[in-house]
């Protein structure tokens, strides 16, 4: 974890991918909220971040660089970006 995390927000509980893929299933399926829902709240939550903490909120006219994995997360990260540049 970075020193930055951890400065902004303390130690927080880890969870590895099966207990995370746990998570996922229990919000599908027991909760009823859909994957894209959960990758648009998250993306949202990013790009609000973002904007607070890197650009006292407001990106007009900036370039932002948006990185995006081919995991589980590169959803959300594609969410941020739409809505950065929105």
């Amino acid at each position: 974890m970075s020193t930055y995390i951890k400065e902004v927000h303390g130690d927080f509980p880890k969870i590895d991918t099966p207990q995370m893929r746990e998570v996922d299933r229990l919000m599908i399926e027991d909760y009823h909220i859909e994957l894209i829902q959960m990758m648009e709240n998250a993306g949202r939550c990013l790009a609000i971040l973002t904007k607070e903490r890197f650009f006292d909120g407001d990106v007009e006219g900036k370039h932002i660089i948006v990185l995006a994995g081919t995991g589980g997360n590169g959803g959300g990260a594609l969410v941020a970006a739409r809505r950065l540049h929105n």
